[in-house]
């Protein structure tokens, strides 16, 4: 089976002026790939072989609760016990806490690989720093990128003006974007990590308090406790409150519309002139707090879960589709279906048929506009042609293969100590002048 896109761990060797990264970067060595990264390069997607699509994680968000049927609240702090996220790796979006796999950047919301062009505002991603910014390495926090970005993992850019990366989401620490912290913790209103779950201490995140407490107007009420009076709350017991937090009961003090209520799967919502909890997840249903579906639904621009993944549906977040699909412009195609004229057909993820040299160039999971190729292929008048070599084309971001090689005023690549073309000058360690 020929690979339809590639993976932009492997262009590492064609970046110009970016160190390599380690072999052990922990990103994907299946060689399936799909063309939804950053800049517009193809990058590996793990999408292809999956009996159903898993179950994703809204960017910079924190991780949404345990969707599993078990109601049991006996934690103390919360646990995670979700199935792991379509996230982190090579163009995938970010993990909570602003995280990508084995020192990638985390540009725009999604992965950059470790090594690589990551576009316009990220170049050269090396070990989480595009290029001098956005992250916080052992020499020093460095300054934010563009308009106060950091790109490293576990950072967020803090102060005036440009500002500062330092490193967030842990006890004490500025909270990551979308609120983030550890688990235990809990963004307070000055935007750092404290603890949660105890009995008197902020609830986690959805409303979640450990040893079977219940969330009650923002704090952690112990079991058999009291949550107000019978009227507004009632009793504590298995980590919801008798007389509100539940399906169909009216939202806890604290519970605003869109957040988690007490109980597990059930979202606050606006019914009336009043705030009740209904169900939620399932397709069909409400979306539950940050938007999130269970598996195999997607949150559509109603507040309601959709099928994803299927064939002809949506692409799941991520740009999962199941059975092996391919996500093209958005929705996907079935194993076995073809990804348009002259593409091939869809298999384990991936379009047989473009991507390499002579072939025409592939779409993207974002648009069905053909403009990607394989690894050291670049797109040139719909077709796909080698790149990277001297006398070649430059690849995407006008990066050249050998060490030092540069991009010239003709878009070719031109040796180290040769003329770059026009006022260009000579070549000299990767760059002309």
């Amino acid at each position: 089976m020929r690979l339809g896109l590639i993976t932009l761990l492997l262009a590492a060797a064609c970046a110009r002026d970016i160190a390599r990264p380690n072999d052990d970067d922990g990103g994907a060595r299946d060689g399936r790939v799909d063309t939804s990264g950053a800049g517009g390069r193809p990058v590996t997607m793990d999408s292809g072989t999956q009996d159903s699509p898993i179950l994703p994680v809204p960017v910079d968000s924190s991780l949404p609760r345990d969707m599993a049927a078990d109601s049991s609240r006996d934690a103390s702090p919360p646990r995670d016990t979700n199935p792991p996220p379509a996230c982190g790796q090579g163009g995938q979006v970010c993990c909570p806490g602003n995280v990508c796999a084995g020192g990638g950047c985390c540009v725009g919301g999604r992965c950059v690989t470790n090594g690589t062009y990551g576009g316009a505002t990220c170049e050269s991603c090396l070990n989480g720093s595009c290029g001098g910014c956005g992250a916080v390495p052992p020499s020093g926090p460095q300054p934010c990128c563009g308009t106060r970005v950091c790109t490293a993992s576990r950072s967020v850019c803090t102060g005036a003006g440009t500002g500062i990366c330092q490193t967030c989401g842990g006890g004490g620490q500025p909270c990551c974007g979308n609120s983030f912290c550890d688990t235990g913790l809990v963004c307070d209103g000055s935007q750092l990590c404290v603890a949660c779950g105890t009995a008197g201490a902020a609830c986690c995140a959805d409303q979640q308090c450990g040893a079977g407490g219940c969330c009650y107007n923002n704090r952690c009420v112990p079991n058999a406790g009291s949550c107000g009076s019978v009227s507004t709350g009632g009793t504590c017991g298995g980590g919801a409150c008798a007389n509100c937090g539940t399906d169909g009961k009216r939202c806890c003090p604290g519970q605003s519309a869109g957040s988690a209520c007490n109980a597990r799967e059930t979202v606050c919502q606006v019914a009336g002139s009043d705030l009740r909890c209904v169900s939620c997840g399932d397709v069909g249903e409400a979306c539950c707090a940050r938007s999130v579906c269970k598996t195999g639904g997607l949150c559509g621009s109603a507040g309601t879960c959709q099928a994803c993944g299927g064939p002809s549906q949506p692409c799941c977040p991520g740009d999962v589709c199941g059975g092996g699909g391919c996500c093209l412009g958005g929705a996907c195609t079935a194993s076995g279906g073809s990804c348009g004229s002259g593409l091939g057909a869809c298999s384990g993820g991936t379009c047989n048929g473009c991507g390499h040299s002579g072939e025409p160039c592939c779409p993207t999971a974002a648009s069905l506009n053909r403009t990607v190729c394989t690894v050291n292929n670049v797109c040139s008048g719909g077709l796909c042609a080698p790149c990277g070599a001297a006398g070649a084309l430059c690849c995407d971001g006008r990066v050249c293969g050998p060490s030092g090689a540069c991009c010239g005023s003709d878009n070719r690549c031109v040796s180290p100590g040769s003329t770059c073309g026009g006022s260009g000058g000579t070549c000299v360690a990767g760059r002309c002048g």
